[in-house]
């Protein structure tokens, strides 16, 4: 029990033919959904007018400022896992392409925010 096919503990489903695919692309498409709507809601927080008058505006940037925290588990394991499935060929040449360009592409952009200083912000209200 908990051995996976070629006698080592923990392959579980990613370890398996094939195994793993639609836990990699939903990981993979978590990630991006959480990124998408920190920059819809991020944006919508600093453009919207309403909370600009009553001065609730930054209460919505903090709220969006989470999103790409959260984001974080879930492209740690999609990064571990498409690497495994890229190192072991247990897709097709094209599934594995594609993964690794989300999987870049999500990478750049959690620089990007590294850059700005928008992951792992400390919010304080003076």
């Amino acid at each position: 029990p908990g051995r996976g096919r070629h006698g080592r503990v923990g392959e579980g489903a990613v370890g398996k033919k094939g195994g793993g695919k639609e836990a990699v692309h939903g990981g993979a498409w978590l990630v991006c959904g959480l990124f998408l709507a920190f920059a819809v809601s991020f944006i919508g927080s600093l453009s919207n007018p309403v909370a600009i008058v009553f001065d609730d505006q930054m209460a919505g940037v903090v709220r969006a400022l989470w999103l790409p925290l959260l984001a974080l588990p879930a492209l740690a394991v999609a990064t571990w896992a498409t690497w495994r499935g890229y190192r072991q060929r247990r897709w097709s040449a094209g599934r594995r392409r594609g993964m690794l360009i989300v999987i870049l592409a999500a990478l750049a952009f959690l620089l990007w925010l590294a850059q700005w200083n928008l992951l792992g912000f400390q919010y304080r209200i003076i």
